[in-house]
């Protein structure tokens, strides 16, 4: 481990107020609001997830808000919140409502604690969102510049971790607010540090970088050889990011999403040998890098904390069937179930069970779990109307987060539920008959 590195501070509060002007007068110059609206979002959501020192979260999500209430408000003064009482798209926001009813009434069952209502905060905030971008983004435009202002976005704190990982500094000042317990400083190589430094985790780096990656390779298939070029070497910046964050789960997310975007069907055989023999190797790897079997894995990899979260979540949901323990109580139980934690994870302020899965069904119980997999199940229905490129599209994005969500805790976070929310646009979007077809890169 290295010692911290020096940071260059920069006006944070500033930078979001300028965003925010900016933002407000494009919403008002464009001509076409919904696609400025659409933009405007998806450069504003990653930025939620920067790091600060002089500055609370309070900027951050109030540009993120700003920006959702604006693509909500734009789709409401063109009439598109009509959709919302269709009866494909509405079906499935009731299965969300039930969802979230089911949520509130195990929390509440189990005590609601301070924990649980700020992810249940946290959790109808993204369903909100969900909905905001389900309604608003069904055009072409609306959700070709949706994902143009993310992979943008995500493109310029990319290349900033890779300057601050050949440079040695942090622009960002994350060594102040860092999450407890968590080594942000781990040396790539002896000298050099790791990147993770523009993200308050690294963790979300990786997803949002291979969201984006996954995004940017959907627009080069639709765009002029220029702007193909400009997405390709956004894509080269998008996958730097994702190495430097040493996100696994988030690699192996972008593999399979890649798989679904661009693979044509049925599958040549020689395909499926040459995709099972590299996930061979890539499992063998991810085992050598990260060595489940050393003498005390539970001590010194990341590989073996999950062991421990993952078996104490097994135990509370065999304990609690129905209502689980209460969204977010998670970490209050732990020491029920686990006599004595390994000391780095000891120290950790908070602890989680670090799996979609085992987490909803140790804290909202079976039927909780059961509800969010009618809700993803639901979405993969909806893809059934679009474009066959496109439905490829959305369900190589749902891939990627579902895959990195089995080892991560996001059920609560935005970037899931507007993934949802994109697919069931791109199941309901009515002008996809214009666009190019018959593609196999998207």
């Amino acid at each position: 481990m290295s010692s911290q590195p020096p940071f260059v501070a920069l006006p944070e509060d500033a930078v979001f107020a300028a965003l925010l002007v900016v933002m407000l007068a494009a919403l008002a110059l464009s001509r076409d609001r919904v696609t400025a609206a659409a933009v405007a979002f998806g450069v504003a959501l990653p930025l939620y997830e920067l790091p600060g020192s002089a500055w609370s979260w309070a900027p951050a999500l109030s540009l993120v808000t700003v920006a959702a209430v604006a693509l909500g408000v734009v789709a409401v003064a063109h009439g598109q919140w009509g959709v919302v009482l269709e009866r494909a798209l509405g079906w499935r926001l009731l299965a969300v409502a039930a969802f979230l009813g089911w949520v509130t009434a195990s929390a509440s069952a189990a005590g609601a604690s301070g924990a649980s209502r700020y992810e249940l905060a946290r959790l109808v905030g993204a369903t909100a969102i969900m909905v905001v971008v389900a309604v608003a983004v069904t055009s072409s435009r609306a959700r070709q510049g949706l994902a143009a202002g993310l992979v943008a976005a995500m493109s310029l704190v990319s290349a900033v971790a890779v300057v601050q990982f050949a440079w040695g500094r942090f622009i960002w000042s994350i060594g102040r607010t860092s999450e407890p317990g968590y080594d942000y400083f781990i040396e790539v190589v002896p000298g050099i540090v790791r990147a993770a430094g523009v993200f308050h985790h690294p963790h979300k780096l990786g997803l949002f970088c291979a969201t984006a990656t996954v995004m940017a390779a959907h627009l080069a298939g639709r765009s002029a050889a220029r702007a193909r070029r400009l997405l390709m070497a956004a894509g080269v910046l998008l996958v730097l990011g994702l190495g430097l964050s040493m996100t696994r789960s988030s690699v192996l997310g972008l593999a399979i999403g890649l798989v679904v975007l661009w693979i044509r069907w049925p599958v040549p055989r020689r395909w499926l040998v040459v995709g099972a023999v590299l996930l061979a190797l890539l499992l063998a790897v991810s085992v050598v890098r990260a060595p489940w079997f050393s003498p005390a894995p539970e001590t010194t990899t990341s590989a073996g904390h999950r062991l421990i979260y993952w078996g104490a979540a097994a135990r509370m949901a065999i304990d609690h069937p129905l209502l689980g323990v209460g969204l977010g109580n998670f970490g209050s139980r732990l020491h029920d179930y686990v006599a004595h934690l390994p000391p780095k994870i000891a120290r950790m302020p908070e602890h989680r069970p670090h799996s979609f899965a085992l987490g909803l069904a140790a804290e909202t119980g079976l039927i909780g779990l059961g509800l969010f997999l009618l809700v993803c199940a639901l979405t993969v229905t909806r893809l059934v109307h679009a474009e066959p490129a496109l439905a490829r599209f959305g369900l190589a994005l749902l891939a990627l987060v579902l895959v990195h969500a089995s080892f991560h805790n996001i059920v609560p976070d935005p970037l899931l539920w507007l993934v949802i929310g994109l697919c069931l646009a791109i199941g309901g979007s009515a002008d996809y008959p214009c666009e190019p077809q018959g593609s196999n890169i998207v």
